[in-house]
């Protein structure tokens, strides 16, 4: 419905334009027109702030009230004509009540800028300063000057001549301003405001240019520009963009073209001001030098303080643009430094696992391979003794040869062990850690302290990761540390299995570690990539005399778990 309105009314109104010129008869049949139009966009703009009920109000309000100033004078200017049948003095009332809708137009759009622009637009107010700056000298050399020096005319009539260009000016300036909102362009209503606007600076640079050398009367082309003011106020106030008009403003994909289009713009009237003192050196009016001097001066300084903020937005941008590639840098140093850490430990790990698979299989073939061996000759020599029915030696041997075979059995069962703990196969995690601090407690006596509080069934690969870690954690602290005190936590945390070992010992410094690496001491290191692989988050915290924290969180399952963990490795 408020689409159909705003529509309705821009199509009604302009119809009334067009029979305001070409179908009223007489000249009081237009004055009377011209009046019910003006009060009919009073009427539509209130419609349009009551049926968009826009957030903030004020704005549109105080636009309104200087449309009803406007209209007021109107009113005033057209009584004299049909009633007294006579021309409206000037300076008169009606006189007073369009310079009065002035500041409240003003005040209105200056609110939409704060509103769209809250933390305000330097460059914008330089480059709309610049813009009216232009302008203002072109109203000065041939519509505000022209009427100060009028010989006829009276110091009221001069001076209230001058002022409509005057605020014609201020008004152009606001409006440039209000157009360089970013975003502004899009907004159909700010775009009907710019056309209001416009159209009503274009009747009154006209009215004044007119008025110089003949009377302006009604249904002059002058009106259009009036009337199409009031169309295009009250499709503004009516289409429903007006409600989010003076919200904050966000860069669009336009901002680019739009910047060239101000560049343009502000260039051109930056040029006005030796345009203006050259066409009036050729006319003979140089008594008015220090004015368009002075405005030059003006002029120069807004766009050197334009170029400033240019210049100290080239710098801030380049300043960024610096940061961010020493960043990168960073990072790709830290990623570099990485890689070569995987390939390290990569390496250090094929070889590791190369070393105990040989050191298994030189002790196998050095233990219970060479011994088996021997049990197998025995076997042999009770073969041939009970063959030979010497049942009374081969009593001896058969003891030799079962004392022999017990032992290898335990002898695998110690590998066994080395491979996978039978307390972590047979009894669980909490039993093997707990064996594991015991025989650490007893072989280095330092004092131990195991804290396990698990509330979820872990699988076995789990299982083995949080072992391995602690185990190799210890081992660290039994050959490194020289602690005396170390303490284990395992407990349940989220969706996984947050550990924890501390100790009281020499403590190294964390920027080592990958001299550590370097120099073949993958402890650390494999810790890590065990948690990692698992899908966990690995931390290591120490300093030279002050302990080692070692801390970790694995998820249960698989790593697309983690994502549901909140909290962060326990500080």
């Amino acid at each position: 419905m408020r689409s159909r309105l705003w529509v309705g009314w821009t199509a009604g109104a302009t119809l009334a334009v067009f029979a305001y010129f070409f179908v009223l008869p007489t000249k009081d049949a237009q004055t009377v027109a011209y009046d019910l139009l003006g009060t009919a966009t009073i009427a539509a703009m209130l419609v349009g702030i009551k049926i968009n009920a826009p957030v903030r109000r004020l704005p549109w309000y105080l636009m309104t009230a200087g449309m009803a100033l406007w209209v007021g004078g109107d009113m005033i200017w057209s009584s004299d004509a049909l009633l007294l049948h006579r021309d409206a003095p000037f300076p008169g009332v009606a006189d007073i009540l369009y310079l009065a809708s002035y500041p409240a137009l003003l005040a209105g759009l200056m609110l939409v800028i704060r509103g769209r622009t809250p933390g305000g637009d330097r460059a914008a107010l330089l480059d709309a300063l610049t813009v009216t700056g232009g302008a203002g000298l072109l109203s000065w050399a041939f519509l505000i000057e022209p009427n100060l020096v009028q010989g006829s005319a009276s110091l009221a009539e001069s001076v209230v001549s001058a002022a409509y260009p005057l605020v014609d000016v201020v008004m152009l300036g606001v409006l440039v301003r209000l157009l360089f909102v970013p975003e502004g362009y899009r907004w159909a209503a700010l775009r009907l405001l710019g056309l209001a606007l416009l159209s009503t600076l274009i009747a009154d640079v006209g009215f004044s240019v007119i008025s110089f050398t003949s009377y302006v009367e009604t249904g002059s082309w002058v009106d259009t520009g009036w009337l199409f003011f009031y169309v295009f106020s009250g499709a503004a106030l009516l289409h429903p963009s007006m409600r989010r008009l003076p919200e904050p403003a966000q860069p669009t994909s336009t901002e680019g073209a739009l910047r060239h289009a101000r560049f343009a713009l502000v260039s051109a009237a930056s040029l006005l001001a030796p345009a203006v003192l050259w066409i009036q050196s050729a006319r003979g009016h140089v008594q008015y030098l220090p004015v368009i001097a002075t405005t030059s001066v003006v002029m120069f300084l807004l766009v050197l303080a334009r170029m400033a903020g240019l210049l100290r937005g080239v710098e801030s941008a380049a300043s960024d643009l610096r940061s961010k590639g020493e960043q990168l840098e960073a990072a790709l140093a830290e990623l570099r430094e990485s890689e070569r850490a995987r390939t390290q430990l990569l390496d250090g790990t094929v070889r590791a696992t190369e070393a105990e698979r040989a050191r298994i299989a030189s002790d196998l073939h050095d233990g219970p391979i060479q011994r088996l061996s021997e049990v197998t000759f025995s076997i042999e020599r009770l073969r041939r003794q009970v063959g030979r029915g010497e049942t009374v030696e081969a009593a001896p041997l058969i003891e030799r040869i079962a004392e022999g075979v017990s032992g290898e059995i335990s002898g695998l069962r110690r590998v066994m062990t080395e491979l996978r703990p039978a307390a972590l196969s047979e009894h669980g995690l909490e039993s093997a850690v707990r064996d594991h601090v015991d025989a650490l407690r007893k072989k280095t006596n330092v004092a131990c302290a195991l804290e396990i509080t698990i509330n979820h069934p872990l699988d076995p690969d789990l299982e083995s990761v949080i072992y391995r870690v602690i185990q190799e954690g210890l081992t660290n602290v039994s050959k490194h540390a020289h602690a005396r005190m170390v303490s284990v936590r395992v407990a349940t945390r989220g969706n996984g299995v947050e550990l924890r070992v501390d100790d009281d010992g020499v403590g190294f410094a964390i920027e080592d570690q990958a001299q550590l690496l370097r120099d073949g001491h993958f402890g650390l290191a494999g810790m890590r990539q065990r948690v990692e692989t698992a899908g966990g988050r690995w931390q290591v915290r120490s300093a030279p005399g002050s302990g080692t924290t070692l801390s970790a969180w694995i998820p249960y399952g698989s790593k697309e778990s983690e994502a549901d963990e909140s909290d962060e490795v326990a500080s």
